[in-house]
């Protein structure tokens, strides 16, 4: 499931942000981290506004690390314009302000190689191949031999070796790359027929943000105010196979998506009498996200006449479930690389309709030497989802994967080429499919909270800030008066709440919430030295998103062979090839096998041991996070000094446990619920678990200076360390979740940096009038009034693991992580760039040395920890170039110039860590999405801007 859009207002538009953390304010809450207000401006008694302009495009840009010398830049041509206006409707009563700025991008996607079959294998001729290895390829026919893939002969035609025989072809995989079309067909030209295909297209991203508030004052004593915004765009991103599908060719969802983001706020402040306020807040957010790639009709039944596929057995079935269904074919026998077709992504399509309300009301009263303030807050959210997902593999039209098991002969290695021939005879070796029984989906929580704080001044020296809040969650429910769908790993049910005698809670007991008290202390030891201190208890605000996909929610099949010797497929296509397999002993069905809808009227539901669900413990004992610092404030011959301890300490958080983890050896069978229920559990049954605790400690110190001319000099630098066992449980998982293993998950987080500095600085060159030096004449004109702000950024790397094949470790549910056979040796070398090749006896273009590592023995736990390493710095220096001139005495026109990454360094990614695997110990990407599409290298890229001001 992809995150939530959210709508940011533009730039001019913004009159205070205020981010917030380690704060010990009982009025801030319902946030486990920072907490960011972003207050829009209001009109005036005189009319003010801007207009501005900013483009960038790839002339503006160096090439990125992994680009090729001296080949042309892709296009990538951005700009962001609008404007904004506020004034008076009624003059002292009644004022409005307005906004609007769009967002363009239009940028070539890709290019991306792929292997792709050729049209002679596509009619069924595999001669004369071989393969990466130079070893002749040998297509073995899957109605010979034995289940165990033994005694197989090579496949023939009217006596020809290596050729299927044209009725042997499965109608459907004969369709599907008719698709393709000439321009496809024509990329074919390499030697050993992989990477033998380059496509490219048009991405394209367009965005309007407008926001209208107005501002009434009804009396001296009584404001308010009310605003609605809007956010509508659309994301396009071309598939690169054209009509075939294939993967998104710029990384996204494939086709359009477009989203429309609405909001509204109401406020009223009154004052009672001069030491007596009451504030109140209300808003309210509607948001419509979709991706529609496809939609157009049932592809996978009446297309390629493959049974089970797309809204097939599916209830309240409707278009989103047309379309081309995931075909993966499989260049590597892991399949960690596989050749796309159809629609292979899991999350497309989808319809998100969400609504969010939030309100609050204050009340100020300040009495002799005390400041008392309360309160009390309401969030209610609302989802409704259409996204049936099951993972990296089930789609809503179903999932088929060729491997190369059913055309391969035992004990040998499956080639890419086994593979399509697999595909050719319609033969997969995983089928899968996921659908929704509620459409759409529907979650419903809220959350309540009161606080009182007292800001007491002591003495003229001292301050404290006394505080209490109390935070309430209760459990989700649905629509329809219907609860969620809680799964009891007690005796194997799923409760569905408001259906037959189940409460609508589920008997979730989440307890009474929480007291959450918070202190806060100031001290002014002289003129130019303050102490500051701090603690304050905030609970995990986690809610009850995690519930969409619930079975039965989401009705998850997945089809495929458990016993990992067995060389039958699990599916025909169409029937083609489905009987007569292993020697003539065997058959298997057509197209998909789906689980069916269950019968859910009782409101109690048997898990199937083939679905997977997701749970949290009953009771549900919420988390909470512990934060304290201590600073001192120091000023010193003009620098101003901050510096001291911040720290967290967060008891239970919430992790994503697989409830069914085994012991090395045991697989399924030997999960922990499989063991308790007497069945094997073969799907993936997630917790969301409070689970121990994690910590973070740093030193934080931050340095400025303010100079003659408005120029502004800082260094901030924190020292900092952060533990815990799993980073994120929305997108991670416990790497071990077997409780005799759960130590094993203990260590650095995946965002930890040791040392973090940033350098930053507003600098008025000293030229023009008013200033040192050309205070008049062409040299002031020229060089006067220009101002420059540098950030210059240097983190240590973030940390990472070195894992192995999960396979033969059999532990359900664990990951593998390697053997340390040596030290560890940071070599830095130069990674490749795009279309190089790096030979693991070739250190020079490694980041570590590969022989340190090595595959653990079948069954064992390597001895590497999780996050035990770590990976390359990172440096970054952005620049802004600025000058305002004074047309008139209200209107003023600015020119820019923002250069993001201006010495164009790399921000490696960490380097490929799977012993055994491709490119193991090599760094092959970059770190992190920049822009609105792709990765962002660190490569330099200058953005020009004009703003005019009135």
């Amino acid at each position: 499931m992809p995150a939530n859009v959210a709508y940011v207002p533009p730039a001019d538009a913004i009159s205070e942000v205020n981010v917030v953390t380690n704060s010990f304010d009982a009025e801030q809450g319902m946030a486990g981290g920072a907490a960011v207000n972003v207050q829009i401006k209001s009109g005036t008694n005189q009319f003010h506004g801007t207009a501005s302009w900013f483009h960038t495009d790839q002339n503006f840009a160096a090439l990125n690390y992994f680009q090729k010398a001296n080949t042309p830049k892709n296009r990538n041509n951005q700009n962001s314009f609008g404007g904004t206006i506020g004034g008076p409707i009624k003059k002292n009563k009644l004022f409005f302000f307005g906004d609007w700025e769009r967002t363009t991008q239009r940028n070539f996607a890709g290019p991306d190689v792929r292997s792709l079959p050729t049209a002679a294998m596509l009619a069924g001729d595999f001669r004369g191949l071989t393969d990466s290895n130079g070893n002749p390829v040998t297509i073995y026919d899957p109605m010979s031999g034995n289940a165990q893939g033994g005694g197989k002969v090579p496949i023939s035609c009217n006596g020809v070796i290596n050729v299927i025989c044209p009725n042997r072809i499965d109608p459907a995989s004969n369709t599907l790359p008719g698709l393709l079309g000439p321009s496809v067909a024509q990329e074919f030209s390499t030697a050993n027929n992989l990477n033998n295909f380059q496509g490219s297209g048009t991405a394209a991203f367009t965005r309007d943000n407008a926001d209208i508030k107005v501002n009434y004052t009804a009396t001296n004593s009584t404001n308010v105010f009310a605003r609605y915004s809007l956010s509508k765009g659309t994301v396009f991103d071309p598939p690169l196979l054209g009509q075939a599908g294939g993967d998104a060719t710029n990384g996204g969802q494939l086709g359009n998506a477009p989203f429309f983001i609405q909001s509204v706020g109401l406020g009223l402040t009154h004052t009672f009498t001069p030491n007596l306020l009451l504030d109140w807040n209300f808003g309210f957010t509607r948001q419509n996200i979709a991706a529609e790639y496809g939609l157009g009709s049932p592809q996978g039944l009446d297309q390629l006449g493959i049974p089970g596929t797309n809204d097939a057995g599916v209830p309240n079935a409707g278009n989103l479930y047309n379309g081309l269904p995931a075909f993966q074919i499989c260049v590597v026998t892991t399949c960690s690389s596989t050749t796309n077709l159809g629609n292979p992504n899991t999350g497309n399509p989808f319809q998100f309709r969400d609504q969010q309300f939030v309100s609050g009301a204050n009340l100020s009263w300040t009495h002799g030497k005390h400041n008392f303030r309360g309160g009390i807050e309401w969030n209610h959210s609302q989802l409704n989802h259409f996204q049936p997902q099951g993972g990296s593999f089930q789609t809503a039209r179903g999932s088929f994967q060729f491997n190369g098991d059913a055309t391969s002969l035992q004990g040998t290695t499956p080639s890419w080429f086994n593979s399509v021939a697999d595909f050719v005879l319609g033969l997969p070796t995983q089928t899968g499919k996921a659908y929704q029984i509620f459409n759409p989906i529907a979650l419903r929580w809220s959350q309540w909270a009161w606080y009182l704080r007292d800001q007491w001044q002591v003495t003229q020296k001292l301050t404290l800030n006394l505080g209490l809040r109390w935070e309430y969650y209760p459990f989700g429910y649905s629509d329809n008066g219907l609860g969620l769908r809680w799964f009891n790993p007690a005796d194997g049910n799923v409760y569905i709440g408001g259906l037959g005698n189940v409460p609508q809670n589920d008997g979730i007991d989440v307890g009474h919430g929480q007291f959450l008290p918070r202190v806060g202390v100031a001290y002014r030891v002289h003129e130019n030295t303050v102490i500051r201190a701090g603690y304050g208890m905030s609970a995990d605000p986690n809610n009850w998103r995690y519930f969409r996909n619930a079975y039965p929610s989401a009705v998850i099949s997945d089809n495929v062979n458990s016993n990992s010797s067995n060389y039958i497929p699990v599916a025909s296509l169409t029937g083609t090839n489905g009987t007569g397999l292993g020697g003539g002993s065997y058959s298997v069905p057509t197209g998909l096998v789906n689980l069916a809808p269950p019968n859910i009227s009782t409101g109690i539901v048997p898990l199937p041991t083939s679905a997977s669900t997701t749970t949290v413990p009953n009771p549900f004992n919420r988390g909470y996070i512990n934060s304290f610092n201590f600073m001192i404030e120091q000023e010193i011959a003009g620098f101003y000094l901050t510096t001291g301890y911040v720290g967290n300490y967060e008891v239970r958080p919430l992790v994503n446990m697989n409830l069914n983890a085994g012991p090395p050896g045991t697989g399924t069978a030997g999960g922990l619920l499989s063991q308790s229920l007497g069945q094997n559990y073969k799907g993936t049954i997630n917790g969301l678990v409070p689970f121990k605790n994690n910590s973070y400690n740093s030193w934080q110190t931050k340095l400025t200076r303010h100079l003659p001319g408005n120029s502004t000099f800082g260094l901030v630098y924190t020292w900092s360390k952060t533990l815990d066992y799993e980073d994120n449980e929305e997108l991670n998982s416990l790497m071990f979740p077997y409780p005799t293993y759960w130590s094993k998950n203990y260590g650095p987080a995946g965002f930890d940096r040791t040392h973090n500095i940033q350098i930053y600085g507003v600098l008025s060159l000293p030229f023009g009038k008013g200033e040192p030096w050309l205070t008049s004449g062409i040299g002031s004109r020229i060089l006067g009034g220009w101002q420059v702000s540098p950030i210059v950024s240097y983190m240590t790397g973030l940390p990472f693991s070195v894992t192995a094949a999960a396979g033969p470790l059999n532990a359900n549910g664990s990951q593998q992580t390697a053997n340390q056979v040596g030290p560890y040796q940071i070599i830095n070398g130069a990674p490749v760039s795009t279309g190089g090749t790096c030979a693991n006896s070739n250190l020079g273009c490694h980041y570590f040395n590969p022989a340190a590592f090595a595959v653990p023995a079948v069954g064992v736990y390597g001895d590497t920890s999780r996050d035990e390493f770590r990976g390359p710095g990172y440096f970054n220096m952005n620049l802004s170039v600025a000058r305002e001139f004074s047309i008139t005495e209200r209107f003023k026109f600015q020119l820019r110039a923002d250069a993001t990454g201006l010495t164009n360094t790399p921000h490696f990614a960490n380097p490929q860590a799977q012993v055994g695997g491709a490119n193991f110990g090599i760094i092959t990407g970059t770190l992190q999405p920049g822009g609105f599409f792709g990765p962002d290298p660190g490569s330099r890229v200058i953005w020009l801007g004009a703003r005019l001001q009135f």
